[in-house]
């Protein structure tokens, strides 16, 4: 429990993100989480910079200031620094992202006694509409598979990624900061590290196994800190969740599903445990999720299709 207490002098709010990010560090973040964060605590401030006409201190992050630099993403191009591209406005999802960003620093700043309270403690987040998740049909899933040649050292890496990712539900930088350790083969069970520093357990099944084995039998040795990795690229180096993504993006085109991004293999696990028998209670301990409410998104999008189920097995009609 927080004790009152008068908050520190106010910094400016450049060094105060710069002092967040170090702090994020020494921490299992991996490299693309604490890249976004700088990029969008810097893209902030720099906003309250040009509305305030001079450089912020922490007394400027409050909920109204965060609110407004919403809306004005909101307004903006999606490719703000690319010009020549189109593509609409920013999704949803990344303005999410953003304001759980700025949640979470504004809650080391009331940690830290920077603020006597946690400014952002009840702002809004921006909803991702349900409409925006589409995840591959289990056809879709077969047809990926089926462009990865096993006969190749970097696509049997490929195949037992993907593998991990549709049976587990686990995110991209977990996966990127699994260790040999973490993984038990026998039983199908690997240890993953999720937000907050919470270490839950996921289950991989037989066929997901059955691509990860194939894919240590080859596995060249890693070098250094990445010696113990379980995932390194042919040289020896840890793979990051941005060179993940890039591999699904690559993925996509061989597969010709327009829709493939890799956190959409988390959200075609969820859907199609659901599908399959699965609870919402144990769906919610295999994502990670801290609240039960964001586990129910993914049971509306389950039972999606139930006018379509109905017309294929309505007792009456099939008499």
């Amino acid at each position: 429990m927080h004790m009152a207490q008068a908050p520190l002098p106010s910094p400016p709010l450049a060094d105060l993100a710069e002092s967040y990010l170090l702090h994020l560090q020494p921490s299992r973040r991996s490299v693309g989480t604490i890249v976004m964060y700088t990029r969008i605590l810097g893209r902030f401030e720099r906003f309250l910079a040009a509305h305030l006409g001079f450089a912020p201190s922490a007394d400027a992050l409050t909920r109204d200031s965060a609110r407004r630099y919403l809306v004005h993403l909101q307004q903006q191009p999606r490719y703000v620094d690319m010009p020549d591209r189109r593509g609409g406005r920013l999704a949803p999802a990344t303005l999410n992202q953003h304001a759980r960003a700025l949640r979470a620093f504004a809650r080391w700043l009331w940690d830290e006694g920077f603020t006597a309270e946690h400014r952002l403690d009840r702002l809004r987040m921006p909803k991702v509409p349900l409409s925006d998740i589409e995840p591959p049909t289990p056809a879709e899933v077969e047809r990926l598979l089926a462009v990865i040649d096993p006969r190749k050292a970097y696509d049997r890496r490929t195949a037992a990624m993907v593998g991990l990712l549709v049976d587990t539900g686990m995110r991209t930088g977990e996966l990127a900061a699994l260790r040999t350790a973490d993984v038990n083969l026998h039983i199908g069970e690997l240890r993953v590290v999720g937000k907050g520093e919470k270490a839950r357990v996921v289950v991989a099944g037989r066929r997901a196994l059955s691509l990860l084995r194939r894919y240590l039998h080859h596995r060249p040795p890693g070098l250094g800190q990445a010696s113990d990795r379980l995932f390194v690229t042919t040289s020896g180096r840890a793979l990051d969740p941005n060179q993940i993504g890039h591999i699904v993006r690559r993925l996509r085109r061989r597969s010709g599903i327009p829709r493939l991004y890799a956190h959409l293999l988390r959200h075609t696990f969820a859907v199609h445990f659901l599908r399959n028998g699965g609870n919402p209670l144990t769906l919610q301990r295999l994502l990670g999720h801290a609240s039960l409410a964001t586990t129910n998104r993914y049971v509306t999008l389950a039972t999606g299709d139930l006018v379509a189920a109905h017309r294929q097995s309505s007792p009456l009609d099939n008499l």
